[in-house]
């Protein structure tokens, strides 16, 4: 008898060590699930962030036509430097259309003097503003410590502009053509005008089209 409960126990021993690995086994491979399925959803969040990332300037109808010659410029800056749509320092002309008491435009002002370091080889930022208020104007200008060559206003050039809101960003060749457009809030807004010209796109919307036509084609 004691023989036999001996054996009895070493089967349940046997059969519980079975089980135990058994458990092993299956516990590894559920967290082996679950990763692949972590993987799997950080990729698509990946996809995602990068079909959203860069959402440019929003382009208008509005404004110079894209691949035109911009409507003739000749603006006295606060500076009392003349200003026209053909740079001179053959670079591009990054042009801000602001209002005075915009709380848009203060924001703005600040991604425009990151702009003008970061892109002073490349690009020149003025800022024009909408309103003929010289009083307001100045203040807006001392407010933000913005260059008086490069600050003018230009309410004589808005219509020809078409601007109908601001903050609104232009961005010409050294000649005078229009490269990109658009309503601009932000920094990235900027930057979207900016990647559209080193690109060849006329809009960061065109180069997100490409490059999901492009995944989609692969």
């Amino acid at each position: 008898m004691r023989s036999n409960s001996r054996i009895n126990l070493a089967n349940i021993t046997n059969g519980d060590s079975g089980m135990s690995e058994l458990s092993t086994v299956l516990m590894w491979l559920i967290i082996l699930v679950e990763g692949l399925a972590i993987l799997a959803l950080f990729r698509q969040v990946g996809v995602l962030h990068m079909r959203l990332k860069g959402t440019g300037a929003r382009v208008s109808n509005s404004g110079p036509a894209i691949g035109e010659r911009a409507s003739p410029i000749t603006l006295t800056a606060e500076a009392g430097n003349r200003i026209t749509e053909m740079n001179q320092r053959g670079v591009s002309s990054l042009i801000l259309f602001i209002t005075p008491g915009c709380d848009s435009c203060d924001d703005l002002m600040r991604s425009a003097h990151s702009i003008s370091r970061s892109e002073a080889a490349s690009t020149d930022v003025f800022v024009f503003s909408m309103s003929d208020d010289a009083s307001r104007n100045r203040a807006f200008l001392k407010k933000h410590a913005l260059a008086p060559d490069k600050f003018a206003d230009a309410s004589s050039i808005v219509e020809a502009y078409q601007i109908g809101g601001s903050p609104y960003a232009v961005l010409l060749d050294p000649t005078g053509v229009t490269i990109s457009k658009g309503l601009a809030n932000t920094l990235e807004h900027l930057e979207s005008l900016l990647n559209a010209r080193d690109e060849g796109f006329a809009t960061q919307d065109d180069r997100i089209r490409y490059n999901n036509a492009a995944a989609e084609a692969q």
